[in-house]
């Protein structure tokens, strides 16, 4: 299962990380089972790494940043 597309989910954190446990507790997919795609937007990696998942990272390299940090 992939977070990914219609928006970049790491701008979402809240609703992401409600969206993980029921797809985790309710619907029984694990967690390393799951994967969160980000363009790596700052600031907001920190605060999903303070969630502590199980779950893989695909985070896309790219020569520029494309969100400022400010």
């Amino acid at each position: 299962m992939v977070f990914m597309g219609m928006g970049e989910p790491l701008l979402n954190i809240p609703n992401v990380l409600r969206a993980h446990e029921a797809l985790n507790a309710e619907v029984g997919i694990g967690a390393r089972h799951i994967t969160i795609s980000t363009v790596g937007v700052p600031k907001t990696l920190e605060r999903l790494a303070g969630a502590k998942l199980q779950s893989t990272l695909a985070a896309g390299a790219y020569t520029r940043p494309l969100f400022s940090s400010t």
